[in-house]
């Protein structure tokens, strides 16, 4: 599991990361439109006070979000499912409100996360 609090990470996981360059891409833009809507708001975005993105790794198991604070995915209703297609492989994206400022923006492959993830995704698109 990664987890992101600012455009210098995500420029980090290209440089090192295995993680597909498309797909980093992709979490680069959406975390770039996440800041310039709080810049809209006059607001200045900060992962203390907003919240975070994660992005699940093949092998993460659903037990892992308890690191973030989401201690049971039947527990979290996402405001959004989305999928997108990268390289032959499918991935997600969805939003996970704590609150009205605190969120969670969460990435994954649900075929390489466990079943209990795969599930809650296709539950909720």
């Amino acid at each position: 599991m990664r987890i992101i609090q600012s455009l210098n990470n995500i420029n980090q996981l290209k440089k090192h990361s295995l993680l597909a360059k498309d797909f980093l891409e992709q979490i680069h833009e959406d975390f770039q439109w996440r800041l310039n809507e709080f810049t809209s708001l006059d607001c200045e975005f900060t992962p203390e006070d907003n919240g975070i993105t994660v992005i699940l790794e093949p092998g993460d198991t659903s037990e892992a979000l308890k690191y973030i604070g989401i201690s049971s995915l039947k527990e979290a209703i996402p405001e959004f499912v989305d999928t997108f297609d990268i390289g032959g492989s499918t991935y997600t994206k969805s939003l996970i409100l704590f609150n009205n400022e605190y969120s969670v923006m969460l990435y994954g492959n649900p075929s390489e996360i466990d079943k209990e993830f795969d599930n809650w995704i296709n539950e909720n698109l």
